[in-house]
């Protein structure tokens, strides 16, 4: 009967190599090793506690000066971070008006009309 005894104290002894969780958290004769230990409700309170984080302070909206709108802000760059230019010329768009000019038939006709500014129906 002792054995059993000496059996449950060993389950309940949180430095024992025999230590059972389940057997300790459903008794009351657990005693701990740190008596004004800190409790947490989950695994993550205890980590957040392990690494505290700096606290930022919080700053009042109103008596911190906020942005211009006539201030615009400045975009810094390191060398390598430069926008790109594209090395390409853009291509002139291609319309009727500029078909016109080089254009022989009747846009050649129309590109004269409007050269000399003169009124004419098409229909």
């Amino acid at each position: 009967m002792a054995d059993g005894k000496e059996e449950e104290d060993e389950a309940l002894d949180f430095t024992s190599p025999k230590f059972n969780p389940l057997k300790a958290l459903y008794s009351k004769n657990v005693r701990l090793p740190i008596e004004n230990a800190p409790v947490f409700d989950n695994i993550h309170k205890y980590h957040s506690s392990l690494n505290p984080r700096e606290k930022k302070k919080k700053v009042d909206k109103d008596s911190e000066p906020g942005p211009s709108s006539e201030e615009q802000p400045v975009r810094r760059f390191l060398p390598h971070q430069q926008p790109v230019r594209n090395p390409r010329p853009q291509r002139d768009t291609r319309n009727v008006l500029t078909r016109m000019e080089n254009a022989t038939g009747p846009l050649s006709l129309l590109w004269d009309c409007m050269e000399r500014r003169v009124r004419i129906k098409v229909c």
